[in-house]
């Protein structure tokens, strides 16, 4: 029974990472040069994020039918407070329609006002948050 669970083990992928000085892409303008597509059809994002300046953080979903991105604001659409470090983990899923035929889903993420950045994004597939 144990063989069957072999397949589907628990790992996390790193997706992206920001860091350092001279990170400030610009207020509302995407942090990642490259949208994030994540590797299975469904898994989960982490972020951990720190800015050097309060500002929202949000999440960029394009789902390939809308007129492009969606902004979802992290922290309740709250400022993250200067200098803090943060960390949220959310669902994401490739497709629009979370199966493998569906329309492709591409991630990014933005800041309401211009701050540096330092920003790690990890894939998490199954319970290893």
């Amino acid at each position: 029974m144990a063989d069957r669970f072999k397949s589907a083990q628990p790992f996390t992928l790193r997706k992206a990472t920001v860091t350092g000085a001279g990170n400030d892409p610009g207020a509302n303008t995407d942090i990642l040069s490259t949208d994030l597509t994540p590797d299975r059809t469904v898994s989960a994002y982490r972020i951990t994020v720190s800015c050097d300046t309060g500002t929202v953080f949000n999440v960029m979903v394009d789902d390939g039918r809308s007129a492009g991105a969606v902004a979802y604001a992290l922290n309740g659409g709250t400022a993250l407070t200067a200098g803090a470090l943060y960390t949220f983990v959310f669902g994401v899923t490739a497709t629009d329609d979370g199966l493998k035929a569906g329309t492709a889903c591409t991630y990014n993420f933005q800041v309401e006002t211009d701050s540096e950045i330092h920003l790690l994004v990890d894939e998490v597939h199954g319970p290893v948050i």
